[in-house]
């Protein structure tokens, strides 16, 4: 369905610490964010885990979308998980995007698992 841009705003975010002891630095997971313009919409696609490490980058990047003045759409199916500063900070999107009267639709479709259930609990009431 989407198609990806000839030059898509790539950003993957992650942290990393060393393993006390060791000196060695483990791999985390990656929040994977890409930004696609359209001519009437701007699609932001997230893949890998939200949480604290990439929930700065993700309210950056999409801020930096809302200048653009198209309404945004932020694709959660390639999330494995979310905690709750990353639901947090798509609620915040939400809200900024109704109050710039810009619809910024959080789309569920193909989320699961926890992402699904944290989300539905705890994420943005409908517009």
């Amino acid at each position: 369905m989407l198609r990806q841009a000839n030059n898509p705003s790539v950003s993957p975010t992650s942290t990393s610490v060393a393993e006390p002891g060791t000196g060695e630095i483990p791999a985390l997971p990656v929040c994977t964010i890409r930004v696609y313009r359209r001519r009437a919409w701007t699609a932001v696609v997230l893949r890998g885990e939200l949480d604290l490490a990439a929930e700065r980058e993700l309210r950056r990047r999409v801020s930096a979308e809302f200048a653009h003045g198209m309404p945004i759409l932020i694709e959660l199916a390639g999330l494995e998980f979310i905690d709750l500063r990353g639901v947090r900070a798509l609620i915040g999107l939400v809200q900024r995007g109704r109050s710039n009267r810009l619809p910024v639709e959080v789309e569920l479709h193909g989320a699961r698992g926890q992402v699904a259930r944290l989300i539905s609990r705890l994420g943005p009431e409908p517009q």
